[in-house]
């Protein structure tokens, strides 16, 4: 069938993926797939952030220095005269 000839194949993307490793390995696995793609562009290599987003998805290369849940915001306004009286 035509999908088994794809087996044979050799990983046409294995350079970017060495390179991507690379660089999320020396910025202490804090660089996300923006800052990869930056850095990568900063050479001479042409890449598309989406296709550095799928390939570190493939490696398991995630991000662990920056959370959305690292901060809170408080969504409520005081009231202006609320005491509370401790005994």
């Amino acid at each position: 069938m035509y999908w088994q000839q794809r087996f044979g194949r050799e990983n046409p993307d294995e350079e970017l993926e060495n390179k991507i490793s690379e660089i999320f390995i020396k910025s202490n696995k804090t660089y996300g797939y923006r800052r990869i793609t930056g850095e990568i562009r900063k050479g001479t290599t042409k890449v598309n952030s989406k296709k550095v987003r799928r390939i570190m998805n493939k490696l398991e290369l995630k991000c662990v220095a920056f959370s959305h849940l690292q901060g809170y915001y408080i969504t409520f306004k005081p009231v202006e005269n609320f005491c509370i009286i401790v005994i």
